[in-house]
Order: structure tokens, then sequence, then C-alpha cells
């Protein structure tokens, strides 16, 4: 079984391959056979059913044959790997029907900072939930901040959107379960947050 450690390299290697295929987005350098491999090999981290609904298969579109080289240098400029904050580890988790073939109940849930500097690093707004099927790590659901509760109560609460693909086809996370290990890896950089990290 993963431990919690196996978790971070998992959840850090997938921020390193989305933050590269970012790259290859823009980078003329870049070329597209590489860019292919790169997304190819980000897949793997998904669960396939959630992967086929995802915006992360519109990365074999690139914007080089329609951007000039200054052009991807401004938006390149702008790209940052996400940072991995928090990992919790659950048990008892119970899932929606579309999400099938877990090995056990067991879920982690990862805490990731955005991929772009026009947003606040030193926090999170991402939640990954990880889970394992066939013996392999995968990314089973995501989750985002709610972003009205923390404006009217200052509270971290994690939701999907109404009109998400998550909830009509119940790719969701119902339960977490019961917390049983925590693994914290870089305390954010704002009060609520670090309330949260801490609890």
């Amino acid at each position: 079984m993963s431990t919690i450690q196996d978790v971070k390299e998992f959840i850090s290697d997938y921020t390193e391959w989305q933050f590269k295929i970012k790259l290859g987005l823009h980078d003329h350098a870049i070329s597209y056979e590489e860019h292919k491999k790169n997304v190819d090999y980000l897949k793997e981290h998904f669960y396939p059913k959630y992967y086929q609904h995802t915006r992360t298969s519109g990365f074999y579109e690139r914007f080089t044959d329609i951007e000039t080289e200054v052009e991807a240098a401004k938006k390149i400029k702008k790209i940052v790997r996400r940072k991995v904050f928090l990992i919790r580890k659950y048990e008892g988790a119970v899932v929606g029907k579309g999400i099938v073939g877990l090995d056990n109940d067991t879920i982690f849930s990862c805490f990731i900072g955005q991929d772009n500097i026009l947003m606040d690093e030193d926090v999170y707004m991402t939640n990954v939930i990880v889970g394992t099927i066939d013996n392999e790590l995968r990314i089973i659901t995501v989750r985002q901040l709610d972003s009205d509760e923390f404006l009217s109560n200052k509270k971290l609460t994690w939701m999907y959107s109404p009109r998400s693909f998550e909830l009509e086809d119940d790719m969701v996370l119902k339960s977490e379960g019961q917390l049983v290990e925590t693994l914290r890896v870089l305390e954010p950089g704002l009060p609520v947050w670090i309330e949260d990290y801490n609890s």
C-alpha cells in the first residue's frame, strides 16, 4: 500500500510535468514530439475516465503556430510550477458512482497552489484527490476552493462547480472518511491558510 511519502512524490511529479506541459504550449524551442510525450506521461497520473473529461486533454493543441516568440516569452514568464503544501490521508472515504475500480477506501487529499504569477503562490486553491487503482496511484477527482464561503466566513471549504462534469457524472468525493495521517510540506503565507494547515 502506498505511503503518504509516496503520494508526495507522485503529486510533486504531477506538478513538475504539468509545468513542463504549460511551457510546451508556448515554447517554440520544444518540439511537438517532445511535448506530446510529456502530455502522454501526464495522462498516466489520472484515473482514465476522469482524464477524458478534463481540460488537460487540450494540452495536445499548442499555441506555437499562432504566437510569435515575443508573445510566447511573455506568456512563459507568467507560468510557475504549482507548490505542494499539504497532504492528508483518510480511510473510509466514499466516492460517487462515477469512480469505479478503487483498490480500497483510502484516499489522499492533496492541496496545491496556482500555476501562474497572477495568483498568490503562497496559498492553496486546488484540492487534488488521489486514490489507488490496480496498485497504482491515480488522481480520481479535483475540487476547488469555495470562494463564496471564504469571502463570507473566512473558511476554507472545497467544492465542485455546479455545472461541472464531476457532478454530472458523479465523479466526486462524497465523504473523506477518517483522517489518519497528515504530511505538512510547505507552510502557506496567509493566516486563514496557516490555521487550516496546522489544524
